[in-house]
């Protein structure tokens, strides 16, 4: 468990790194005369996949510290991966599963704001942007508290399961 926490920053450096081979090809001018840059990008693209998995099981098998922390029931991070043996793929889609409806409401909404002021001709000036940077923090702010509480649910649920089986 400690090798996976140790492994964690060069696991995200090597995210980094998978994340500037996608763009790639087109530093490398790609016209369509070869496929090295296009095998480049898809083999970044794939370890950029692949590490997005692991980062998320680490994520998952972490995250019930932080809803332990709120309520002030001491948990390290050792307890938090034991407490979350068998359930790193339900927490990882859970996860998932609330990310993306909440991605689709808000970044429609934040790129409508974004075109609005361009259209408005606000933009620019220190109002406009203001104005989109406010709302957008809105949005992150609601985006959060939902997170939160996608968080919480597993928590109470793995935390009355584990009290039943005492």
């Amino acid at each position: 468990m400690k090798v996976i926490l140790v492994l964690v920053p060069f696991i995200i450096a090597l995210f980094i790194l998978a994340r500037g081979f996608i763009g790639l090809p087109g530093a490398l001018g790609n016209s369509g005369d070869g496929v090295g840059p296009t095998v480049v990008a898809a083999l970044g693209l794939g370890f950029q996949i692949f590490t997005g998995f692991v980062l998320g099981l680490v994520y998952a098998r972490c995250s019930m510290v932080f809803p332990a922390t709120a309520i002030d029931n001491h948990m390290g991070f050792s307890q938090g991966w034991d407490f979350t043996k068998g359930n790193a793929w339900r927490l990882l889609s859970i996860f998932v599963c609330s990310a993306i409806p909440i991605w689709l409401v808000t970044s429609p909404i934040s790129v409508g704001v974004g075109e609005l002021a361009i259209l408005l001709g606000n933009y620019g000036s220190v109002s406009g942007t203001l104005s989109v940077a406010l709302i957008n923090q809105i949005l992150a702010f609601l985006a959060l508290a939902i997170g939160i509480y996608a968080i919480s649910i597993p928590y109470t649920h793995l935390i009355l399961s584990s009290a039943a089986e005492e």
